[in-house]
């Protein structure tokens, strides 16, 4: 064969072998890509499936804590349920989320606006600040503001017009007057917030200037995208109510594994308190009162700040037992002026285990 030949087949040779080599690498790399692609994937659904459960979470606990809020303002579960109800679709219908519109309900309660009319006044709210574009928590911070005071103010009025709202044109032609004239009218309080509820009604009815305002906004691409969120969070929300139940069993069992692992580490602070009282009580007995308030102010002073029940029920216990301890001294004894002075550190560390104590009753009421 000659030397060329050998020489090309050679070459040949070693460049199919280069190629075969970085095949095999190259498949390598690949397998590489896909098993971390797999593994990234993977741990992307974990986080995606935490993330949900915290979202179903989050909005299922939104929703309880807005009726709450509701049945306390209203003074009425039904009421409540109904107001929340009638918002949920009317946030359906417009570029506002129900939640947006709830907290909106909330705040005019807040300021004064009775129930039954809640969902209409926030409907017409909204509506003004689906045509004028303007922030509906500020608007109806502004009406809130005017039915809290009883009158408009021009402060309030300032705040309308900030936004782009209309309502001094619409009550200077309600009453015929001119600008001047409704500014005395303001300085001198005449301007109730019936009329500024009346220039609302007239500005947001059919034929008004902001009539159907935020049903308008809802094909906008924000309005969709507005609508699309509150119908995820209805979702999620569904999903959580029927979860609800056993998510509490859960939680109810774990408050009470821990009430009891409290109350077992507590029963040593009882026992320490039990003794250090009864200890005082011989001391005071046999007229060993010195050394009796001493240990007193010793056992006052292991009164520590508690968090749970069992805890604030013994410094409760504990303090009331030494502080008749200290009534039992007499003025006449030297040691009358200290046992004042330990009854007033004790009047304090009772009324902060009380503080604490409506605290964690206002917890578990929130959390019930």
């Amino acid at each position: 064969m000659p030397v060329a030949v050998v020489d090309v087949q050679v070459k040949g040779g070693n460049a199919v072998n280069q190629l075969r080599q970085i095949n095999n690498a190259s498949r390598s790399a690949q397998t590489g890509i896909d098993g971390l692609q797999k593994a990234v994937v993977g741990l992307a659904g974990a986080i995606g499936a935490v993330g949900a459960a915290k979202f179903v979470f989050v909005k299922t606990a939104e929703l309880e804590s807005q009726a709450r809020s509701l049945q306390v303002l209203t003074g009425s579960v039904r009421q409540a349920k109904e107001i929340i109800e009638d918002l949920q679709r009317l946030g359906a219908v417009t570029p506002f989320t129900s939640t947006e519109l709830i907290d909106a309900a909330k705040r005019l309660q807040a300021f004064g606006v009775e129930g039954d009319r809640v969902v209409e006044v926030t409907r017409r709210l909204a509506d003004a600040s689906g045509a004028t574009g303007a922030e509906l928590q500020g608007i109806v911070t502004a009406y809130g503001q005017v039915v809290a005071k009883g009158r408009l103010q021009g402060e309030e009025l300032l705040q309308f017009q900030e936004r782009g709202i209309g309502l001094q044109q619409e009550l200077q032609k309600m009453y015929g007057l001119s600008g001047q004239e409704l500014q005395d009218a303001l300085s001198k309080g005449r301007i109730s917030a019936e009329a500024v509820e009346v220039a609302i009604q007239r500005l947001t009815s059919a034929g008004g200037k902001y009539a159907n305002g935020a049903v308008a906004q809802s094909d906008t691409l924000s309005g969709r995208l507005s609508t699309l969120q509150d119908g995820v969070d209805q979702l999620a929300r569904r999903i959580g109510q029927v979860l609800t139940p056993a998510l509490k069993a859960v939680f109810n069992q774990a408050i009470a594994t821990v009430d009891a692992i409290n109350q077992a580490l507590g029963g040593g602070r009882a026992g320490g308190f039990a003794k250090s009282v009864f200890g005082a009580r011989q001391l005071l007995n046999v007229g060993a009162t010195s050394q009796a308030v001493d240990n007193i102010a010793k056992g006052i002073g292991q009164v520590s700040s508690q968090k749970n029940k069992v805890g604030i029920e013994q410094n409760l216990q504990a303090l009331q037992k030494y502080q008749r301890l200290l009534q039992s001294i007499g003025p006449d004894d030297p040691n009358a002026d200290r046992a004042v002075q330990l009854q007033g550190l004790i009047l304090q560390k009772i009324n902060q285990n009380i503080d604490a104590q409506k605290e964690l009753n206002r917890q578990t009421k929130t959390q019930g």
